[in-house]
């Protein structure tokens, strides 16, 4: 699966670092609930460090994987199973 990496800046990311579209909407602010399924949204000071971007995309990419193959696991169990 392909997934569309969007960057953000730090004033709609709060205090997010990264988030992607397989994340149950109730546990997103309301300004990004309508992010597509297969988006993941970084934020853009992020991506200064390019070592840092890419071991934060591998985990959402884990992430997202997760949660797909395993309907109904917990967001917070998928979190803890693609490590960082």
């Amino acid at each position: 699966m392909k997934y569309h990496v969007i960057k953000k800046p730090r004033k709609f990311m709060g205090e997010y670092i990264a988030v992607h579209g397989e994340l149950p909407k109730r546990e997103l602010p309301k300004r990004m609930r309508h992010m597509h399924k297969h988006s993941i949204y970084i934020r853009n000071d992020v991506c200064k460090n390019t070592k840092r971007e890419e071991r934060i995309l591998l985990h959402e990419y884990r992430e997202m994987r997760i949660l797909e193959s395993h309907p109904g696991l917990s967001y917070k169990k998928a979190h803890r199973r693609a490590g960082y």
